[in-house]
C-alpha cells in the first residue's frame, strides 16, 4: 500500500520544481510586490509543507531582506502582506489540484495549519525587514511616496529628507521617467545617479522612476537616465520646500504624458500650455466644436506671428518666407475663417485649436 505521506512528499517536490512558473503566472496579482523571489519563497514553503518543519533562520533572513528591497521599491506594508496571501492562496491551490489528483487530499488538510504558519511567518518576516535602519534606497523611496500621497510636509518626511542629504526648505526639482522596456532597478539606477553633484533621490515604482532634484542641474539627470529611459521624461518645475517637491512632482507625471504623447522630454516650464491643455482636452475641445478650420499653413502664419510679438517679418524669418507671403496668408487666413487677427477673442480661439491639435497629434485641414 502506498504510504499517502511519501505520496505527499513527492507532490510537494513537484510543486516545488514548478514554483518559478506558478509565479511567471499569478505575477499580476502579486503586483506591486511581484519578483522573482517569489519562486525562491514558494518552493521554500512547499518543502516545509512536505517535512512538516518551520522556516528557519536562513529563510527568514532572506524574507527580512526581500521585504527591504520591498520598500527600497516603495511598496507599502499592506501591499507586502497581501502579496504574501495572495502567493499562499495560490500555493495553497497548486498543492490542493495535486493532492486531489493523487488521492492524498485528507494528509494534505492535515498539514493546511502548517502552510499558513509560513505564510504568516515570511510575511511578518518580510515587514520586520521594513523597519530594520532604511537604507539610502529605502529612504528614498519612502519620500517618494511621501510626495504622492500628500505627506510630503509630515515631521517624518522632514527627517528622511535630511537624512538623504536635501534641505527642505531649499529648492526642488522632480523628474519622471517611463522606462521603454523592462525597468531597471532601484539599485542600477541610484548607482548611475550618485556621481552627479548634488543631491539626488530615487525611486522605482511600477510604471515610472522618480528622482528628486536639489542642487543638480536637470540636464545632467536626464543624460544620467540613459537610453533605458527613452523619450518619455517629464520635468516639473523648480520649488521651494518639500511641499514644493509634490507639486513638481505633479508637474513632472503632467509633463510625461506630453513627452509620451510627442515622442521627446518635456519640460513644464517650457511647455506648461499645452501640457495644461492635455490635462483638460476634452473640456476644452467643446470651446473649438464649430471651429471654422483654415488649412494648416495659413493657421501656422497666423501663430507664428502672435509668437513672434507681432511682428511680420520676425514671424517671416521663422517660417522661411517672405514677408509679404506672411502678410497674404494673414489676409487669406481672414478671408477663410471670416476671423478678425486684430481682435483677442478670434486669436486666442486660434492657438486654442491650434495647440489642441498639436497637442492631439491632429493637424490642421488643408
Amino acid at each position: 500500500m502506498v504510504d499517502a505521506k511519501d505520496v505527499m512528499a513527492e507532490l510537494c517536490a513537484a510543486a516545488a520544481a514548478n514554483a518559478d512558473a506558478l509565479v511567471a503566472r499569478i505575477g499580476d496579482d502579486l503586483s506591486p510586490a511581484g519578483g522573482e523571489e517569489w519562486g525562491v519563497a514558494l518552493a521554500g514553503v512547499f518543502d516545509g509543507v512536505a517535512r512538516r518543519r518551520l522556516p528557519g533562520p536562513e529563510e527568514l533572513a532572506f524574507h527580512r531582506r526581500w521585504g527591504r528591497t520591498l520598500a527600497g521599491r516603495g511598496v507599502l506594508v499592506p501591499g507586502v502582506v497581501h502579496a504574501y496571501h495572495v502567493a499562499g492562496r495560490h500555493a495553497w491551490a497548486d498543492l490542493s489540484a495535486r493532492a486531489r489528483a493523487a488521492g492524498v487530499a485528507r494528509e494534505l488538510l492535515s498539514r493546511a495549519n502548517l502552510c499558513w504558519a509560513w505564510i504568516d511567518a515570511l510575511s511578518a518576516a518580510a515587514v520586520q525587514g521594513r523597519e530594520d535602519p532604511p537604507s539610502r534606497l529605502t529612504l528614498a523611496a519612502r519620500l517618494v511616496e511621501a510626495l504622492f500621497t500628500g505627506r510630503a510636509e509630515g515631521e517624518i518626511s522632514v527627517e528622511q529628507a535630511r537624512r538623504l542629504g536635501f534641505d527642505p526648505e531649499a529648492t526642488f526639482q522632480v523628474v519622471c521617467a517611463r522606462p521603454a522596456a523592462e525597468p531597471e532597478t532601484a539599485e542600477v539606477l541610484d548607482g548611475r545617479l550618485r556621481s552627479l553633484p548634488g543631491v539626488v533621490a530615487s525611486a522605482v515604482r511600477p510604471d515610472m522612476a522618480v528622482l528628486v532634484l536639489q542642487r543638480v542641474e536637470v540636464g545632467d539627470a536626464v543624460a544620467a537616465l540613459g537610453p533605458a529611459y527613452g523619450p518619455g521624461v517629464g520635468l516639473g518645475l523648480a520649488r521651494a520646500g518639500l511641499a514644493g517637491a509634490a507639486e513638481s512632482l505633479t508637474d513632472a507625471e503632467a509633463a510625461l504624458r506630453l513627452s509620451l504623447a510627442r515622442g521627446r522630454p518635456a519640460s513644464f516650464e517650457d511647455e506648461w500650455m499645452p501640457i495644461i491643455l492635455m490635462l483638460d482636452a476634452d473640456r476644452l475641445q467643446l470651446l473649438v466644436t464649430d471651429y471654422v478650420a483654415a488649412p494648416a499653413h495659413l493657421e501656422e502664419a497666423v501663430v507664428m506671428w502672435v509668437y513672434s510679438d507681432f511682428s511680420i517679418p520676425a514671424a517671416a524669418r521663422k517660417l522661411h518666407i517672405h514677408p509679404n507671403t506672411l502678410k497674404y496668408r494673414l489676409d487669406r487666413w481672414r478671408e477663410v475663417t471670416g476671423r478678425d487677427p486684430r481682435s483677442r477673442t478670434e486669436l486666442e480661439l486660434t492657438l486654442l485649436h491650434h495647440n489642441l491639435n498639436t497637442v492631439l497629434g491632429r493637424g490642421s485641414e488643408g
